[in-house]
């Protein structure tokens, strides 16, 4: 039988109410599963000891490290070093304000241990107080430039689970602070581009105004992080198809939004 430990990766950032239940629903889905819980703290002003406690009473399965403010990049990047010092064989990627439902770790494992030939699967998440129609009824094989980075089968933010031989040495960009989890993406569709998309809808999100990604040290604002990667990702993805006629239409809008971003970002200081 396959062996299998998941590692789930949660940056957090000024959210230790949130991050408790999101460990809580972990929890609550995991039961007879080998997970670890790691969770890197983005520098917060706010204590998150009492919150580890709490965590700490639910289940001693969460790892934590506190590092200076650098950014949800950075801290993905230190979850997972720390996810592969403890021999995780699967890791999937879950934003403190989240939650999973639907027996997720328990489905996780047994679509892992069913399909063990696949490296890269993606499960369904629904928002909080909407419902995930549309979703496949069944496994399918889709890729991810096709179907996912172009939109043309998957939309939105939904639950990648890889495994740790897939990903080696592959790390989240550290250029600039927000919005580059593609860059990750990209780089592991050059060594395989199919993945497994799963029925199981399995995360709720539950996007908060404040948190990691957007309190002024974070914050998704018209910024030259964000400028720098709209016009980054729509070169990458035309370069990869340089015929796509609606690629070229939106690398040419990317450069032509280009001063008049840089005026709003400088004038809204």
């Amino acid at each position: 039988m396959t062996l299998v430990r998941i590692g789930i990766i949660t940056p957090t950032y000024n959210r230790p109410e949130f991050l408790v239940r999101l460990h809580q629903s972990l929890v609550r889905t995991g039961q007879g599963v080998d997970w670890i819980h790691f969770v890197v703290d983005d520098g917060s002003d706010i204590s998150y000891r009492n919150a580890l406690e709490r965590c700490a009473s639910a289940s001693r399965r969460v790892r934590y490290k506190r590092i200076v403010n650098s950014g949800p990049l950075v801290a993905r990047n230190r979850a997972i070093e720390m996810a592969f010092s403890e021999n995780c064989t699967h890791l999937c990627f879950i934003d403190d304000d989240d939650l999973v439902i639907n027996s997720c770790l328990q489905i996780l494992h047994d679509r892992l241990v069913d399909f063990s030939d696949n490296q890269w699967f993606i499960f369904g998440s629904e928002m909080k107080n909407s419902d995930c129609r549309g979703w496949t009824k069944i496994p399918m094989k889709m890729h991810w430039f096709k179907d996912i980075a172009l939109g043309q089968g998957v939309v939105g933010d939904q639950l990648h689970v890889l495994s740790t031989n897939f990903i080696g040495n592959t790390r989240f960009s550290t250029i600039g602070r927000n919005q580059r989890e593609w860059t990750f993406f990209m780089k592991l569709s050059e060594k395989d581009d199919s993945i497994l998309v799963m029925p199981e809808v399995v995360m709720l999100k539950d996007y908060q105004v404040h948190g990691l990604t957007y309190e002024a040290k974070g914050k998704k604002i018209s910024s030259p992080d964000s400028i720098y990667n709209n016009i980054e990702r729509a070169y990458c993805y035309w370069k990869k198809t340089p015929c796509n006629f609606q690629l070229i239409v939106n690398l040419v809008k990317q450069f032509g939004a280009f001063p008049v971003r840089f005026i709003i970002y400088f004038l809204s200081r």
